[in-house]
């Protein structure tokens, strides 16, 4: 029996594994290729294409193990690569199988790495009982499924896990090819030859590595509401209300599907976007642009908008922030409107649409004794229950905060990093936080969105400098993570 055999494994649809990626105008699929015939084993590539040099599976977990089964010579080890991370580390290929090989593993892993730069390695023994116990299972191959499926009860299996130098979980993106920002984000890179245990001295002298495209934009509708909660910083601002107009949302939305396609898009902001004074508009600028993903964030006071929303967008998810279990709290937490009408919206539209609305509790110190009842009063939905961490707006607002969730060692913004915010005016700030518009670095229009992306990369470079100026200093956001 063989020691050791590469699977490379290719299940990855998107075009862009195919592009030219390096200065050798080699795709991802290649430099993986080449990559593994490096390592000096015997390699064997399945893929669920049509593709020379591959074989061929279903698709599946149970098709790739038993193709495996049927195809290859048995070795003790199995090092699995995939097509879509052409920045896997070869030098920590080979250090975990070591590891593996040295401590008698059944499954090794690697762990506080970002994805995409260490391969795992499965034994023999357990390649067969996986290929046992996985027999039905249809669940689409990924490079996580293995993981999942030992997780289930990995007390079963001997598991040896090579940890980084350093814990790097806070970068908090995934290196492997999806789509347009990740290609952007693995491109950036992989002419640097770089190791995997020195990212983040690449990424302390180059922080705007790791923003190549927004992965979240959020576009302010209006600041029109027919209430404000206790938690809105609108009562604060001196910009006054307005609503931006179709015509700039369908440029806007022009613009970012040319440029950052696959971003969700957020249409909420200060206000209820079920308020906007042109709203049939708006929906029809929307639907030009199917590939967004959208989500709207309501009170709930304009049911049969949002019921026309949900049915015409398929790609709309509506948050109806609710925020209590009965009256008395609702009161106190939004000043007025009828709970059990918006409550009555709430089921209607949970039934008609599952899995596309959600109902949110923001937690402060004024409702927290409400937060149990919430969730029994809404236990029929329980998989639909968000709960919402408060937001002082760079203490602008009263300290309403239950518990303090900040890690305790503070990492550059996630926000920086990955959104993008425009008022209603088109105007462009930092982040939600700018709610007076102090910190507004330019308006779509005047400049491009990109031009605008590319300008926050200096504050984004204070932030792996320790330093966090303006509203960053006492902002609580910086870790909360959206997409």
């Amino acid at each position: 029996m063989d020691k050791t055999a590469v699977i490379l494994v290719d299940t990855i649809a998107s075009s862009y594994i195919k592009q030219p990626l390096n200065s050798k105008n080699q795709s991802s699929w290649e430099i993986v290729r080449e990559k593994a015939d490096l390592l000096g084993f015997t390699t064997y590539a399945f893929s669920k294409e049509d593709r020379p040099g591959f074989l061929a599976f279903g698709g599946d977990l149970y098709s790739l193990l038993h193709q495996m089964d049927a195809s290859l010579t048995p070795a003790s080890h199995y090092l699995f690569l995939h097509t879509h991370m052409p920045l896997v580390d070869l030098g920590l290929c080979r250090a975990l199988l070591k590891a593996h090989v040295a401590n008698l593993a059944d499954y090794s892993f690697a762990e506080h790495y970002p994805a995409g730069f260490a391969p795992f390695v499965l034994s023999h023994s357990t390649f067969k009982k996986l290929l046992m116990l996985s027999k039905g299972n249809n669940a689409p191959y990924d490079e996580n499924i293995l993981e999942k499926f030992i997780h289930q009860d990995i007390n079963a299996y001997d598991v040896e896990i090579l940890l980084a130098p350093e814990d790097m979980r806070f970068i908090r993106d995934a290196f492997v090819i999806t789509d347009k920002r990740s290609f952007s984000l693995v491109q950036s890179l992989i002419d640097l030859e770089i190791k995997a245990d020195n990212l983040l001295e690449v990424f302390r002298d180059n922080p705007a590595l790791l923003r190549p495209l927004p992965t979240l934009v959020n576009i302010e509708l209006t600041s029109q509401a027919d209430a404000y909660p206790l938690y809105s910083a609108f009562p604060l601002q001196n910009q006054g209300k307005g609503h931006m107009d179709t015509e700039t949302l369908g440029k806007i939305l022009q613009e970012l599907s040319d440029w950052a396609q696959n971003a969700v898009v957020d249409l909420s902001g200060m206000g209820d976007p079920a308020l906007h004074s042109h709203g049939q508009g708006i929906l029809g600028q929307l639907a030009l642009y199917p590939d967004f993903r959208y989500f709207f964030t309501s009170r709930g006071s304009q049911r049969v908008f949002l019921e026309e929303a949900l049915s015409l967008l398929p790609q709309l998810t509506v948050i109806l922030s609710l925020d209590a279990a009965d009256d008395p709290s609702y009161q106190i937490v939004w000043g007025k409107g009828d709970f059990h009408a918006i409550e009555e919206t709430a089921a209607t539209l949970l039934e008609k649409f599952p899995g596309r609305v959600y109902l949110q509790f923001t937690r402060m110190r004024e409702n927290e004794d409400s937060l149990d009842a919430f969730f029994q009063r809404f236990r029929v939905f329980k998989d639909y229950l968000l709960v919402n961490k408060y937001n002082s707006f760079c203490n602008s607002l009263p300290d309403r905060k239950v518990v303090d969730l900040s890690p305790l060692t503070r990492f550059p913004c996630w926000k920086l990093q990955r959104e993008l915010y425009i008022h209603w005016d088109g105007s462009v700030s930092l982040c939600a936080q700018d709610f007076e518009k102090l910190n507004v670095l330019g308006k779509w229009g005047e400049k491009s969105l990109k031009e605008i992306w590319g300008e926050m990369n200096l504050i984004y470079l204070s932030h792996w400098q320790k330093q966090y100026p303006g509203l960053c200093k006492n902002c609580d956001e910086w870790y909360i993570f959206n997409f």
